[in-house]
C-alpha cells in the first residue's frame, strides 16, 4: 500500500513539474516583453505545491559585456533588498557567486557569504541556480526556502530543469528582440529607421492633437558627405555616419526621436516644443556639433549639415505634410550650407 502511494505521489510530482515547464514555454509564445515573460515564469515556478519553495524569489539576467547581474523579475522581496540587488557584480553574495562559478549555490542559513543584509532580515535559505545556454551565462534564478531546510535532490533537479527551460525562454525572447531591432532600426547607426520614425511621428501627432501640444520635425542632410565617400571610401563614410548619429542624439532629449532615413539624411522629432527660440537653439547646437571635425582613423574631416524645420500645427496637421515641408526647408538651407531654415507657409524661409 505504501509503495503504491509512493508511486502515485511520484507520478503526480512528475505531472506537476511538466505542467510548470510547459507553462513556461507557452508563456514565451505571445508578444510579451522579456520582463513580462520572466515574471509569469517566476509565478509558475513558485506556485508548484510539491516543494518547500517560499512564495518569493527573483530572476537576474547577465548584463551584456559586463560582469554584472540585473534583477529583471521578482516577487515579494522588500524594497531595501531590491535597491541593493538591482545590479549585482559577479561574485557578490550568493547569486553573484552562482554567476561567477556557474554552479548551484545552496545555503539554508545566513552567514558571512550572504553579504547583502537589510533591516528586518529574517533567517532563510536559498537556491541560486545559474541559467546557462551552451557556454553562455544568461542569468541566475534565486529561490527562497525556510531556514534549516535540507537540500533535496528532487527539488534541486526541478530547479535545474526550470533553469534549463528559462534558458530556452530567454534565448527565444532575445532572438525576437533582435529581429524587432533589425526590422525597426538602422543596421549601421542603430537609430530608428524610416519605418519606426513614421510610427513615432504618428504617435506624436496623436498625442499632440489630444493634448494640444506643439512639436517640431527636423529634416537634416550632411553637407559634404559625398566628398568623404569619394575620397576616403565607403568604410570611412559609414564610420562618419555612426559618429554623426551619436552627436545628433547628444543634442536632444531622451524623449525626442532621432532617425536615419537613408544615405546621409536624418530626421528629428522634438516633442512638446513651447517656444520657437528653444527649437532654434537645438538647431544651432546640432549645426555646431556636426561642424566639429570628425576623426576617421587618423584623418580629420569637416562636413556640417543643413536643417529644415516644420512645426505642428502651424506647418501641417499630418505626418506627410510636416515631413514634406521640413524637407523643402532643408533644400532651401542647402543654398547656404551649415544653416537651418524654418518653413514658411507663404513659401518664404526664415534662416
Amino acid at each position: 500500500m505504501a509503495e503504491s502511494e509512493a508511486r502515485t505521489r511520484a507520478v503526480e510530482q512528475s505531472l506537476n513539474i511538466q505542467r510548470v515547464l510547459d507553462e513556461m514555454l507557452n508563456i514565451s509564445l505571445p508578444p510579451l516583453t522579456m520582463k513580462e515573460v520572466l515574471l509569469k515564469s517566476l509565478d509558475a515556478v513558485l506556485s508548484i505545491p510539491l516543494f518547500a519553495l517560499q512564495s518569493k524569489g527573483s530572476i537576474f539576467l547577465a548584463v551584456d559585456g559586463e560582469q554584472k547581474l540585473e534583477m529583471v523579475a521578482q516577487r515579494n522581496l522588500p524594497d531595501s533588498l531590491l535597491q541593493s540587488c538591482a545590479l549585482l557584480p559577479f561574485g557578490k553574495c550568493l547569486c553573484g557567486k552562482a554567476a561567477a562559478t556557474r554552479e548551484i549555490i545552496f545555503f539554508n542559513h545566513l552567514d558571512e557569504l550572504h553579504e547583502i543584509r537589510y533591516d528586518g532580515i529574517q533567517p532563510h535559505g536559498h537556491y541560486c541556480i545559474p541559467i546557462i545556454s551552451g557556454d553562455r551565462l544568461l542569468g541566475v534564478l534565486n529561490a527562497y526556502v525556510e531556514a534549516g531546510h535540507e537540500r533535496d535532490e528532487t527539488e534541486e533537479g526541478f530547479l535545474k530543469n526550470v533553469a534549463a527551460t528559462l534558458a530556452v525562454v530567454i534565448e527565444r525572447k532575445l532572438a525576437e528582440e533582435q529581429l524587432e531591432q533589425m526590422a525597426h532600426n538602422d543596421s549601421l547607426t542603430g537609430l530608428p529607421n524610416r519605418s519606426l520614425f513614421s510610427d513615432r511621428l504618428n504617435q506624436t501627432l496623436a498625442l499632440a492633437e489630444r493634448h494640444k501640444k506643439p512639436f517640431a520635425v527636423f529634416f537634416l542632410d550632411l553637407d559634404h558627405f559625398k566628398e568623404i565617400n569619394d575620397t576616403l571610401g565607403h568604410d570611412m563614410g559609414d564610420l562618419l555616419l555612426r559618429q554623426a548619429a551619436n552627436r545628433l542624439q547628444s543634442c536632444v532629449r531622451k524623449s525626442d526621436t532621432v532617425a536615419r532615413m537613408g544615405g546621409d539624411e536624418f530626421t528629428v522629432i522634438l516633442n512638446e516644443t513651447k517656444e520657437s527660440g528653444s527649437i532654434e537653439q537645438v538647431a544651432k547646437n546640432i549645426l555646431k556639433s556636426l561642424l566639429d571635425p570628425f576623426e576617421l582613423n587618423g584623418t580629420s574631416c569637416n562636413v556640417g549639415c543643413s536643417i529644415g524645420i516644420a512645426l505642428y500645427p502651424e506647418h501641417g496637421l499630418d505626418s506627410e505634410t510636416l515631413l514634406k515641408h521640413a524637407d523643402s526647408a532643408m533644400y532651401h538651407a542647402k543654398r547656404e550650407r551649415n544653416s537651418y531654415c524654418l518653413f514658411n507657409s507663404k513659401l518664404k524661409f526664415d534662416s
